[in-house]
């Protein structure tokens, strides 16, 4: 197990460990599966300012090896928010990624996602889904075969 420790600008000093292949911060839990495709988890009641998102690419990057990735997001059930310069950084960072799924909690979150999404450049395929089984499915199909 390794663990980190750095500054930020809101909290002293916050640990991250990085155990195999996850990570846990202060705003989310990530995993890179053997399947490719990195799975994080936003925190409940999550606040995440650019440092946030920054330190997430930092912490993807060592566990993915810095090979782009599938990434499935999973946002059921949490109230969470992203501050607009998070948000600017992330879809900067598009050549990270292959492709996106959302996992969100209902159909009507989905289609608001969707509809929202209409208006915001998309550098790699995005989708919404109501659930994980679906959303992973559908990442393998940009996922080589084994």
């Amino acid at each position: 197990m390794i663990r980190i420790v750095y500054e930020h600008p809101r909290v002293k000093a916050m640990l991250l460990l990085i155990c195999m292949q996850e990570a846990w911060t202060t705003t989310a839990w990530m995993c890179y599966g053997d399947d490719g495709i990195l799975k994080i988890r936003i925190h409940n009641n999550a606040h995440i300012q650019l440092e946030d998102v920054k330190n997430h690419y930092v912490v993807t990057t060592r566990l993915t090896g810095g090979r782009r990735t599938c990434v499935l997001v999973d946002i059921r059930g949490i109230n969470y928010s992203i501050s607009a310069e998070a948000r600017n950084y992330s879809r900067a960072q598009c050549h990270t990624r292959i492709a996106k799924a959302l996992v969100v909690a209902s159909n009507l979150r989905r289609i608001a996602g969707i509809i929202t999404s209409l208006f915001v450049k998309k550098e790699c395929p995005v989708r919404f889904f109501c659930n994980e089984t679906d959303a992973v499915q559908w990442l393998k199909t940009f996922t080589p075969t084994s």
